[in-house]
């Protein structure tokens, strides 16, 4: 006979004023693969993505000098020139790594290193889906990343990496870096998108009652069928009507059927927790709501808004360039480049501030505090074409 053994409540469940229930949603590896293309999830992280590289033809990667601390440009130009080679694109990885962390956790690549001639190289960077990952390998470890099992800690406190191959085997890989955001802990890191998943679900249950609502207007909107004198099915059939009835299904009432109309319209209840989830990811995903003083937002207002902005693309952006910048530091350690260190550079977008600049002006005018000149310099930083005059036009002016 079984041991009967005492079980208990785990988890999270969310109890509504209607009396319904809502369980905490499982997050694992599944859950991500059914939410990354949700239009939401999707929408938010293609903006931020976007904003974050905008400007591949500055994008610069260089070798610092130990002794003056400045680019050497000609070891500059060298690595720039082998990190846009296609099958490295550097600039590409990049995204895929900033998209995979804020998806995953962790994203995955495949250094190949080798030499041409010389000079020791990086051939090829192969980016490793992080999903093929989701599976345990054949070992033992206390420590896992939570979606992706098959990256652990060992016995001896090193990363093991186990990859699902396309014959459904899992295989221990040797030549792995990975990369992610080390502000969000654990091994591997954790998801940026990972607080949104319940609010995404949230939303799929707002908008099928918004379906449903428009399926019952469609139909009518809310009503009763009064049955007089019922025989037989009559009242099955009434309450067939009732539970199937839409905007794509029509029904013929029995003769001693008739439609009663409540006159009752429907509530707006739906989109608006729709619309209030939608605010709360975009507010998530984007600085704006940080940023932004009585409606106004960065470009047209002051600088503190400005600098905030601009601080949260750096920090997105800097963990990305530091993670490339420790890859990339083999080619300077094994070509006798002593002491020097790799530099990358994702550029920042640039905010429009023609209107500040124009407002400037107009003050250094009214109160005299800038002379002609002065003016005439910061009017060009708005892309004026001003023409350069000399000192007796600017007098006459």
């Amino acid at each position: 006979m079984a041991e009967k053994v005492d079980t208990k409540e785990e988890g999270e469940v969310y109890v509504a004023s209607t009396g319904a229930t809502y369980s905490a949603p499982k997050f694992d590896a599944e859950t991500v693969r059914k939410y990354r293309e949700n239009i939401y999830l999707a929408g938010a992280l293609d903006k931020q993505q976007r904003t974050l590289f905008r400007d591949r033809k500055d994008f610069a990667v260089y070798a610092i000098d130990p002794d003056t601390n400045e680019p050497d440009l000609d070891i500059s130009h060298r690595m720039l020139t082998m990190v846009k080679a296609a099958e490295v694109d550097l600039w590409n990885k990049a995204q895929i790594c900033w998209r995979e962390s804020a998806t995953w956790g962790p994203a995955l690549f495949n250094p190949v290193w080798g030499y041409k001639g010389n000079e020791y190289v990086l051939l090829k960077l192969r980016h490793l889906p992080s999903e093929k990952f989701a599976q345990p390998g054949n070992t033992f470890s206390y420590i896992r990343n939570e979606l992706l099992p098959g990256i652990c800690l060992n016995d001896e406190g090193k990363i093991e990496f186990w990859q699902r191959q396309a014959n459904g085997q899992v295989k221990k890989l040797e030549n792995v870096v990975m990369m992610t955001d080390p502000v969000r802990l654990g091994l591997g890191g954790t998801p940026l998108i990972k607080p949104v998943i319940p609010v995404i679900r949230m939303l799929d249950f707002s908008w099928t009652g918004q379906m449903q609502q428009n399926n019952r207007l469609g139909a009518g909107g809310l009503f009763f069928i009064r049955v007089s004198r019922p025989q037989r099915d009559d009242v099955e059939y009434a309450q067939k009507i009732i539970k199937n009835i839409n905007r794509g299904v029509a029904y013929q009432l029995r003769e001693n059927m008739e439609l009663v109309n409540l006159g009752l319209a429907e509530t707006a209840t739906a989109l608006e927790t729709i619309q209030a989830l939608d605010q709360l990811i975009g507010n998530y995903f984007s600085p704006t709501k940080a940023i932004s003083k009585d409606g106004t937002l960065i470009g047209g207002s002051s600088n503190p808004e400005y600098d905030l902005y601009m601080s949260y693309i750096h920090g997105q952006q800097s963990w990305v360039e530091a993670a490339f910048e420790y890859l990339l530091q083999p080619y300077l350690d094994v070509n006798g480049y002593d002491g020097y260190r790799v530099m990358i550079d994702i550029p920042a977008p640039q905010i429009e501030k023609s209107e500040l600049w124009l407002r400037v002006a107009e003050i250094g005018y009214k109160t005299q505090s800038m002379g002609v000149a002065e003016r005439r310099k910061i009017l060009s930083w708005t892309g004026a074409d001003l023409v350069e005059l000399k000192d007796e036009e600017i007098d006459k002016l």
